[in-house]
């Protein structure tokens, strides 16, 4: 086990193809399966409300950051870091999903109207924090520098929506919303294996914990979903 420290990244060759992280590689196309069912899944329901266009639209965009994840992995050699750029896109837009689908279910409007704009804002912060640290540092050196904003977003978006309102909600409109907050609970342990480099196995890394904690909470989020679903039926 290493901790503070990655192991040397796995390769393989297909042909001539030079490729990386085929573990990393598999569970982010695990990931982006399971991300797509769902989202196809929600996609089928007729008159669906803010709350339910936002989770499908949130299960559609962690699906291509994932696919996006897969292929940053495996084409390291070619792309770098900046082959990860379009995961860091849509990962950004897909926690934003999650936090308009709960600010949306606030019935104060002053409170509802300052989260939406603070949840809006935040997105093209995130990026020129990217494209700035792209810039002023050597990102070859510290090639998880530019996920930072990414992760920090991720976690404070997450916890606070489907953390924080979840459990409000569940208190004052459904208990249904506990799938939610015990969603995040599942996800938070991948924060813990990838800011601070748990490694356990050079074939099954701090990515891969990550990955599997996050593929248990989306599934709880889906469960939420589909619950508060057969609610308004």
């Amino acid at each position: 086990m290493l901790i503070g420290q990655d192991y040397p990244k796995l390769d393989f060759y297909i042909g001539k193809l030079h490729l990386l992280e085929p573990n990393g590689t598999i569970t982010d196309l695990l990931m982006a399966a399971l991300s797509f069912y769902f989202a196809i899944s929600l996609q089928k329901v007729k008159n669906k409300d803010v709350f339910t266009r936002m989770w499908t639209a949130f299960f559609l965009l962690h699906g291509l950051s994932s696919f996006f994840g897969a292929l940053g992995h495996a084409l390291y050699v070619y792309w770098g870091i900046y082959g990860k750029m379009a995961t860091f896109i849509s990962s950004v837009l897909s926690i934003y999903a999650i936090e308009k689908a709960f600010i949306d279910q606030l019935e104060n409007t002053s409170q509802r109207t300052l989260f939406e704009k603070i949840a809006f804002w935040k997105i093209p912060s995130i990026y020129l924090a990217i494209v700035l640290i792209c810039l002023l540092s050597d990102v070859s050196l510290k090639p998880e520098r530019p996920f930072l904003p990414v992760a920090i977003n991720t976690i404070v978006g997450v916890v606070f929506s489907a953390g924080y309102l979840a459990y409000t909600f569940s208190k004052s409109k459904n208990a249904i919303y506990r799938n939610f907050y015990w969603g995040v609970m599942v996800i938070l342990p991948s924060a813990f294996f990838f800011l601070l480099k748990i490694n356990p196995f050079p074939w099954f890394d701090k990515n891969d914990f990550s990955h599997v904690f996050m593929c248990g909470g989306i599934t709880l989020f889906y469960i939420g979903v589909k619950k508060r679903l057969q609610l308004n039926t």
